[in-house]
């Protein structure tokens, strides 16, 4: 993961603990003036309750602001998550064909390469080259089947 990934992701986590914490004060605010509305008082004129009704909708929208500010973090979040979550999918994928490579490639060698006493072709000159040019051929093989397969 390169350094614009993790800086996009702690800008994305700022932004979402800001919009709760934004969120968090403005909602009682706006239940207050609210509520404000509906009471019938002397004490506001009818100019004071249109101010009161201005500043009240101001909020709603401030609050609906919030509210798309953070289901966009969330979309955006998830987004570089699934995209991280490729790139390793990726990753691992090429690090499984190495392994089914070198698997079988690992066991003969580890088969033939103990010192026991019988191990085919051991009194002969080139054994060792004959035993390479099947290995080399077992990867040959294992390399096509992976491409008729559409694996590599």
């Amino acid at each position: 993961m390169n350094s614009s990934d993790e800086n996009l992701r702690n800008n994305i986590a700022v932004l979402r603990r800001e919009t709760v914490y934004l969120r968090r004060y403005v909602t009682p605010q706006r239940d207050a003036i609210a509520k404000l509305l509906t009471i019938d008082t002397p004490l506001l004129s009818l100019s004071d309750k249109q101010k009161i009704h201005e500043v009240n909708e101001k909020l709603i929208h401030v609050l609906d602001d919030l509210n798309a500010i953070r289901e966009r973090a969330n979309v955006t979040q998830e987004e570089l998550m699934s995209l991280q979550s490729e790139a390793l999918n990726q990753r691992l994928y090429f690090l499984s064909l190495i392994t089914t490579i070198f698997l079988p490639l690992g066991f003969m060698t580890g088969l033939l390469g103990v010192n026991l006493g019988g191990i085919p072709g051991a009194q002969y000159h080139w054994a060792f080259f004959i035993f390479c040019g099947l290995l080399f051929g077992v990867l040959i093989l294992q390399l096509v089947l992976f491409y008729r397969k559409k694996w590599i």
